[in-house]
């Protein structure tokens, strides 16, 4: 139906190596928004490789993109690795990014993954994160295909496939994504310095007595909370590691 309303603006849809190279700049801006020249720096789960071609033009001392999957980067491969050990040997990093990578570590468990990265941070570091709730708007990653938003929680995976094809990104299916990731920060012994919670307007279309309005509550505890979760688009996060009298950073 042309009355349901989109997830994305089409124009915010990285489809093309400019819009992507043009997102890994914003990354680096926003996102981290510190200066790279002489920085170490490690993408953790680092996708097509854009933000370490990009860390490298702001003259990073070192770069390096981590992934378990590198068959995507059309960089120079010297520069990334799926082995975490060679990341260590790099290590310790100032700049660590972790962009739309804990809502998807369902082989690695997210509290896991921070103490990994925790272990690869310099005294002074920080940790760089931008999560993308499961419960959001475009959660499922369907938009490439199919640009509707919350159809990923209106509809079940048979459904999906059946309409077109369509299949969601593996991801955990959080319906409390704030209490979550700030579980998550405390035990591997994180200090959230900043939580950025970017929200978008629920439109009536979705909250409304519906046959989608039913579908969606059924993801949730009550209507109330449907509504708080469904608002948040993406989550950004400055950490550090905790002081205790152990260790004194």
């Amino acid at each position: 139906s042309e009355e349901w309303p989109i997830a994305v603006d089409p124009e915010s849809i990285c489809d093309t190596p400019e819009k992507a190279s043009e997102r890994a700049e914003n990354i680096l801006d926003i996102v981290i928004g510190e200066h790279m020249k002489n920085k170490k720096f490690l993408d953790y789960g680092c996708g097509e490789g854009h933000t370490i071609q990009k860390a490298q033009e702001r003259e990073a001392l070192i770069t390096i993109g981590y992934d378990v999957d590198i068959s995507k980067i059309n960089f120079e491969k010297n520069n990334f690795t799926n082995d975490f050990s060679v990341v260590k040997t790099m290590a310790p990093f100032d700049i660590i990014l972790l962009h739309d990578v804990l809502d998807h570590a369902v082989i690695i468990d997210p509290i896991q993954i921070l103490n990994q990265v925790k272990s690869v941070l310099s005294p002074k570091g920080k940790i760089y994160i931008r999560n993308h709730p499961w419960t959001s708007r475009h959660g499922g990653h369907l938009y490439t295909k199919k640009n509707k938003a919350f159809l990923h929680l209106s509809l079940d995976s048979v459904e999906l496939m059946r309409i077109g094809g369509l299949e969601c990104d593996v991801n955990i299916k959080v319906k409390n994504p704030l209490e979550t990731y700030r579980y998550w920060f405390k035990e591997a012994g994180l200090k959230i310095i900043n939580e950025y919670i970017i929200r978008e307007k629920v439109e009536d279309f979705f909250t409304k007595p519906s046959l989608v309005n039913e579908r969606i509550k059924k993801n949730f505890d009550n209507e109330i909370s449907m509504i708080n979760q469904l608002e948040i688009s993406f989550v950004e996060y400055i950490l550090e590691p905790k002081l205790d009298e152990h260790n004194l950073v």
